[in-house]
């Protein structure tokens, strides 16, 4: 955002900081708030109805960056990030409730990381890339909704576990705290 806006655009990198610095303290509400509607519908349905607005924003955002016109692209930005936060605020109860108990912490912390390394981490880079190679956001929309699109197909495949396997994983512990995973004792 920052690269394009002052490199592609001409804006004022201090706009933009304070831009970006306004819709990211939206998300002190909007991420605890999209936590809690998860808990009300369902992680699911929030985090998919995030990941399918944020595919069909791809082009629109970009439009509203063009007009070069603060307001337009502060409303850009903090649409952006609401659909962002639609899928941030349940996405760690969401990964963490596909594990059991037993594995939980290793099965989340292994997922959420490898997607910032193969995924998050390397998004802008890929974005300026196509923006140098193109010369136009189409490109970088089209990657964006590939992107949605992926999500999507790996949520259709996430099998949320039911809470009687928790309890059933609870009711395995016996007094002192330890129960057995795969044949193997863990305190």
């Amino acid at each position: 955002m920052l690269a394009y806006g002052t490199q592609q655009l001409d804006l004022d990198r201090q706009d933009l900081l304070l831009y970006l610095i306004l819709a990211a303290c939206l998300g002190i509400i909007s991420v605890p708030f999209f936590g809690w509607l998860s808990d009300v519908l369902g992680r699911r349905l929030v985090y998919g109805a995030g990941a399918v607005l944020t595919g069909l924003y791809a082009f629109p955002y970009f439009a509203l960056l063009n007009t070069r016109t603060g307001g337009l692209i502060l409303l850009g930005i903090i649409l952006g990030l609401i659909f962002h936060d639609m899928m941030y605020g349940p996405q760690a109860a969401l990964i963490s409730e596909s594990f059991g108990t037993g594995i939980r912490y290793t099965g989340a912390g292994l997922g959420y990381q490898l997607a910032s390394i193969t995924a998050g981490g390397p998004a802008p880079l890929i974005a300026t890339a196509i923006l140098a190679g193109t010369g136009s956001t189409t490109w970088i929309s089209i990657y964006i909704i590939i992107c949605a699109a992926v999500t999507l197909a790996a949520l259709a495949t996430m099998h949320p576990r039911p809470p009687e396997a928790d309890e059933a994983d609870a009711a395995s512990e016996d007094g002192a705290g330890q129960h057995t995973v795969r044949g193997a004792t863990r305190a």
